[in-house]
């Protein structure tokens, strides 16, 4: 995701920082309420602007339940030609 706010020029993505970007991402509903962020790291050199802003490159995890229910199939898709 691009142009989140970097609070400071530190280049690792952890403590407070991550806790900033989960908060804009949670915000900007990137990032559901059952999702846990298992990875994180900035993805680009610290921005232009102040406050400086960046992008950041986070890698989610849910519990197997969630996971089951989100890609459960809801319906049927078709698509071709009908013959009249």
């Amino acid at each position: 995701m691009r142009d989140l706010p970097r609070p400071n020029n530190d280049p690792d993505l952890d403590g407070a920082t991550l806790d900033t970007v989960i908060d804009v991402c949670r915000q900007r509903q990137l990032l559901a309420d059952d999702e846990t962020v298992a990875e994180a790291a900035w993805q680009a050199p610290t921005g232009r602007g102040n406050p400086a802003v960046g992008t950041a490159r986070l890698t989610v995890q849910l519990d197997p339940a969630t996971l089951a229910t989100r890609t459960a199939p809801d319906g049927w898709l078709f698509f071709g030609w009908a013959s009249s």
